[in-house]
This record gives C-alpha cells, structure tokens and sequence, in this order.
C-alpha cells in the first residue's frame, strides 16, 4: 500500500522542472525586486525585470511632471539634454520639509526666528510668516516665532539668500 505523503520528483529535462529551476535561481528577483511571481513565468527573469524597469522610469516621468505642475521645479531643454531647477515655490518647500524632518532639539531648547523686516518689504515679511507656519513653527508674538527642531541652520542658509540684511536672527534658546 502506498504512503499518502509519498512525493514523485520531478523529471530532470522536464518543463516543470526547468520552470522550477528559473523560479529557483532568481528567487531575488522575485521577492527582493519585488517582480511578480507570475510575470517571471510568462516572461522570464530578464523580461521581468525589464517590464519593471519600465514601470519604475514611467513612475518616475509621471512625479517629475506632476512636480512641474506644481509649480515646484523647472525644465530647460538645452540641446539633448534637460536641466532642471527649483522655482521659489520649490526652494520654500524644500525647506520646508528640511525643517520638519530635523531631528528635535534636546534639553528642552526650541529654534527662535526673531525678524523686523520693515514695512516697504510686506511680501519678504509675509512670505517669512507663511514659511515658518507651515515649518510647524508657533508664534509667539508675530515677529517671534519658536520650533522644537533643529531648523537654525537650514534657516540661516535660506535667509542668506533672500537678501533679509540684518533683518531676521535665529537662535537656539531654552526657557528657564
């Protein structure tokens, strides 16, 4: 009488065993890359991961145009080949998320963003409020504004370039 557990190997030259074979060798290919198992079997290893390449740069073009929409970056054609740039949409968001992903400060100590900017620059002074609003900063006043991350020096390297003068001082402080 035979054995319920009783297994039949497969055939050497057969096609299962090829296709198990192919499954086999490129495992990675199927759970590290994260292709589908099924793909591999209708298109092979290299097909595969062929078809996933195409996805990844198709994925890709659409962020990149979906950026542009935004109003987020810029492309120049120049010849061949493309440039791309940050608008002043993008350089705030950018900072933006600089900000809000700086680790915490320790020691209870907060960021302080103190600013004067005179009345003719309405815009800069509007624009340093929205940016600190959005950065997760608390007003405190309206011309002092604190965080918990650690933001001063990405802060410093933006206001540099937004000609602010002398108009805006960051400090690290702690409230006794």
């Amino acid at each position: 009488m035979k054995e319920a557990n009783t297994y039949k190997h497969l055939k050497q030259d057969s096609m299962l065993a090829s296709c198990f074979m192919e499954i086999v060798e490129n495992m990675s290919a199927v759970y590290i890359d994260g292709i589908h198992p099924s793909t591999v079997l209708k298109y092979g290893t290299k097909g595969a991961r062929t078809i996933e390449r195409e996805k990844e740069i198709r994925l890709i073009k659409r962020r990149i145009r979906k950026l542009k929409e935004k109003n987020l970056i810029k492309i120049n054609k120049i010849g061949k080949d493309y440039s791309v740039s940050l608008t002043d949409k993008g350089k705030m968001e950018s900072l933006r998320l600089k900000i809000i992903q700086a680790p915490m400060l320790k020691d209870d100590r907060v960021c302080m963003v103190i600013f004067d900017i005179p009345e003719q620059e309405k815009r800069i002074r509007q624009m340093t409020r929205r940016l600190l609003k959005n950065s997760g900063f608390i007003p405190i006043q309206k011309s002092v504004w604190i965080s918990p991350f650690d933001a001063g020096e990405a802060l410093v390297n933006f206001f540099k370039t937004k000609n602010t003068k002398n108009w805006i001082r960051i400090y690290n402080a702690q409230e006794y």
